[in-house]
């Protein structure tokens, strides 16, 4: 038997799922480990900038159709006539992050289908209850782990009916998938979840909802009573909850095409994955949201994630705006109003509300209001001298082994950890005495070990697990190097602590319109895209840092970063008062 003829295709990470005597064949390289030897994998160029916002176009308009037809095929199955505008702030999120992730497994099984003829696969069962979300936020767990992988990569396999599949005849136990039901049902548990709940139920009188602004507690409690009210403090409700149905959701048709195409394909799967709080939990959640202290309208709701977080918030949310509540959301994290394409978290954030906050940077939308950036406000400027700290702190990301969008993440991140392992290499010896390196507390979640590739390479290398407080590491540094787009960059800056980048391009690829600013780090040697040329800088300024941090053309294009991502002002709550009741007066 040739080669060719036993090359059988791995879709997942999940080792019990491949055979043996087979020549492997991984749809992607970040499947594999430092563990198992070579195998045949998927290309894994990367994605050229052009292509990227390419394809996050396409996507979006393909979301635009869907979202259509999502919104008559749910008022039907619910007996109601909301909006798409109204089911966009419901479910558009987990539609984005869905089509795009499904697309990434499309082309990746398109890639290996020409580069491998003749293909087998062995697909195992999988639980539609365990690979659909119950609301909206899980689909991100759900996306890692190798069930749904397996599952989605099949589908895409039998409708391309280009891959010989046959039907698994061995049992297989899946990990991961839906989270599982982990209330705490201690006495403590109990008394917290009652304490939470009464004060809901008092946030709720309020004729403005402040709820998890991300601004620190006493400014969040001082800019609610200013406006006569109190912040609220979500939980949420219990609401019960309904198994997978595969009938009430065939119970509607969803329109289909006959093509080939991924529209025609997506169209096939989505209305098995739309999450269960918007299908079989949709009444007894959107009942709640219209009952007792959620009933009252407020004049405004302002929140920075629980849009992201709650889909009862979502439907609450939704309700309230069309009885006239004006909603007012917030930059959360890092990377808005940076990178290329922008995340679909910002866009959905701009497309959803009547106001949005920024950190800072600025856009054509007029209701997109640069804004003190709100985990920052009470952030003071450090007041230990440089020069008497003695640690080098690198900063780092978690990884994930499965894309979330639309383009091979694998080559990414392996590019991205061989820049860090480049820097470390080069580093003087004094220097790698310095260093400290801080995982993310992540960065074992959804990929393999993080710490185990650092100390295979550098058996004495000095690890933070990344779950302690990231403060105390930070007032023990002489120089920080951060690693990605993320919020330790911003909070770093506002202390006026001296950071460094490193950033490769292909990786973090940055707007058109903020390049100039990332030309100016650059230029100002803030910025690296090469790990050795920055343990070159380092080793440099290190006797000195403060000189070289105080010194004029650092400061310019510290300034020019802090100007656009990292908003400060001397009174934040007047602003923010000022920003809530002026959307009252004016609604958009």
């Amino acid at each position: 038997m040739s080669d060719a003829a036993n090359r059988y295709l791995v879709t997942t990470h999940d080792q019990g799922t491949w055979p043996s005597g087979a020549q492997l064949v991984l749809i992607d390289s970040g499947l594999q480990n430092t563990a198992v030897s070579e195998h045949l994998v998927r290309r894994t160029e990367v994605c050229p900038i052009d292509e990227r916002l390419n394809r996050h176009h396409q996507l979006s308009n393909l979301c635009s159709e869907l979202l259509e037809d999502l919104t008559t095929y749910l008022n039907a199955m619910h007996n109601e006539s909301s909006s798409a505008q109204t089911w966009k702030i419901r479910l558009g999120l987990w539609l984005h992050h869905f089509v795009d992730t499904v697309y990434e497994r499309w082309l990746a099984v398109s890639d290996v289908e020409a580069q491998f003829p003749s293909l087998k696969t062995e697909l195992f069962p999988t639980d539609p209850q365990t690979i659909c979300p119950e609301q909206s936020f899980d689909f991100y767990p759900i996306s890692q782990s190798a069930q749904w992988n397996h599952w989605i990569t099949g589908e895409i396999i039998r409708f391309n009916k280009q891959v010989e599949v046959f039907s698994s005849t061995r049992a297989h136990q899946w990990h991961g998938g839906a989270p599982g039901n982990t209330n705490d049902r201690s006495f403590k548990s109990r008394l917290r979840s009652s304490l939470r709940s009464s004060l809901l139920q008092i946030g709720l009188m309020s004729r403005h909802i402040l709820a998890t602004t991300y601004l620190p507690r006493k400014t969040e409690l001082s800019l609610a009573l200013r406006m006569k009210s109190l912040p609220t403090i979500w939980s949420e409700p219990t609401v019960p909850r309904a198994q997978f149905n595969t009938e009430m959701r065939n119970s509607v048709d969803f329109p289909k095409t006959v093509e080939t195409s991924f529209n025609a394909f997506i169209r096939s799967v989505i209305c098995s994955q739309i999450p269960r709080s918007m299908v079989e939990d949709y009444s007894a959640l959107s009942r709640k949201a219209k009952s007792g202290r959620f009933a009252r309208t407020p004049r405004t709701i302002f929140t920075a994630n629980l849009h992201v977080t709650s889909d009862l918030f979502c439907i609450w949310m939704s309700h309230k705006q069309l009885q006239g509540s004006q909603i007012l959301l917030a930059q959360h994290g890092g990377q808005y109003g940076q990178v290329a394409p922008p995340t679909r978290t910002e866009e959905h954030e701009i497309a959803t509300s009547n106001k949005y906050f920024s950190w800072g940077w600025r856009t054509n939308d007029r209701h997109v209001i640069p804004a003190p950036a709100m985990p920052l406000v009470d952030i003071t400027p450090s007041s230990t001298s440089v020069s008497s700290k003695n640690s080098l702190l690198l900063i780092t990301d978690c990884t994930s082994r499965y894309a979330r969008r639309p383009w091979p993440i694998s080559s990414d991140n392996a590019r991205y950890l061989n820049n860090l392992f480049q820097f470390v290499d080069n580093l003087s010896s004094e220097n790698q005495s310095a260093l400290r390196v801080r995982l993310h507390h992540d960065h074992a979640k959804y990929d393999f070990s993080h710490s185990t590739r650092w100390l295979d390479r550098f058996p004495r290398i000095n690890l933070d697990s990344g779950h302690g407080p990231l403060t105390a590491l930070r007032d023990q540094a002489r120089l920080i190097v951060c690693t990605s787009l993320g919020t330790s960059e911003l909070e770093q800056l506002a202390a006026n602590q001296p950071t460094l980048f490193l950033l490769n391009h292909n990786i973090h690829p940055v707007r058109d319109s903020e390049q100039s600013v990332f030309s100016e780090l650059e230029h100002s040697q803030v910025l690296f895209r090469d790990g050795s040329a920055l343990a070159k800088h380092v080793q440099t300024i290190w006797n000195d840092v403060e000189a070289w941090w105080s010194s004029s053309l650092v400061q310019q294009s510290i300034g020019l970063y802090k100007d656009h991502f990292v908003e400060q002002s001397a009174d934040p709550i007047s602003f923010f008062q000022r920003e809530i009741l002026a959307t009252v007066k004016t609604p958009t």
